[in-house]
């Protein structure tokens, strides 16, 4: 029993730790957002979190910071700040989860109230986490796949396209998501029970026609 309840913990927080490294790949990746020059061959310009950058052929690149707030869109701005909150919490959530872990000693075979409350807690974290980026990113893409289909605009004129940073920003929310339920799911898939008094509690798995001890 504590060995599938160890690989489900671990599962879970394996899964929330790869969303907390793509969200944090897509907060410093640039290709937000892209468009073509359509002036140039190979010349595109890239939208990112913090800054924006032109591209002319394969090797060469500039990019330059925001120099304030207002400088790009307000979608852009309500991105930054939720997926940055997205990745404090769902690096918190895999630090708290840690000690609760039940192949971890930390905290000694008697606290299992206090292992159990912190894996549901860095549950909770991942799964906010994952609310955080998922929310910002679909609404971001809404935003650009209307904008890109408006048909008030001119063939002419040059249009924003989603780029890998977002697709990244998106695998990281389900990553946390998924993580965050495998989290909790395993706690409360559980029971406690003495095995015998004087003794411990231990983990029992809870089964819908009867408990094994």
């Amino acid at each position: 029993m504590e060995t599938r309840l160890c690989l489900a913990e671990l599962a879970g927080l394996f899964l929330a730790l790869l969303g907390c490294i793509s969200s944090l790949m897509a907060i410093l990746m640039p290709q937000w957002l892209t468009v073509s020059s359509g002036l140039l061959v190979n010349e595109y310009f890239l939208l990112g979190l913090w800054e924006a950058c032109i591209i002319q052929g394969f090797n060469k690149s500039v990019c330059e910071s925001y120099s304030t707030l207002l400088a790009f869109p307000t979608e852009m701005r309500m991105t930054r700040i939720l997926i940055c909150i997205s990745f404090s919490k769902g690096l918190l959530g895999v630090v708290v989860t840690v000690p609760g872990l039940a192949c971890v000693t930390i905290l000694g075979d008697t606290k299992v109230h206090a292992k159990r409350s912190l894996v549901i807690c860095g549950g909770i974290l991942a799964f906010l986490a994952a609310v955080c980026t998922l929310f910002p990113v679909s609404y971001l893409i809404h935003s650009t796949v209307v904008k890109f289909g408006d048909p008030d605009l001119s063939s002419m004129v040059p249009r924003w396209e989603c780029g890998s940073a977002m697709i990244c920003a998106w695998i990281s929310g389900f990553l946390l998501l998924v993580g965050g339920v495998i989290l909790i799911k395993s706690q409360f898939c559980i029971t406690r029970s003495h095995e015998s008094k004087g003794q411990p509690l231990a983990y029992t798995e809870v089964s819908s026609n009867k408990e094994y001890m």
